[in-house]
């Protein structure tokens, strides 16, 4: 009987706890965080790009 009543106070405990947000609360800015994340996996992907077309190239004047 007490179930539905523990369960609106779980739901109220979890109100007050921060959240995690990724996207911009204002619209115009960008999460400096997330820009980081994504310029990473653009110079990984990048890198990894030029190495494979690197190695084709080699294989090929072989």
């Amino acid at each position: 009987m007490n179930e539905p009543l523990v369960q609106e106070s779980k739901n109220a405990a979890r109100i007050s706890e921060p959240e995690l947000v990724l996207a911009p609360q204002n619209g115009n800015i960008l999460n400096p965080y997330l820009m980081e994340i994504v310029r990473l996996l653009a110079r990984r992907a990048a890198l990894e790009w030029f190495q494979k077309i690197a190695e084709e190239s080699r294989a090929k004047h072989s």
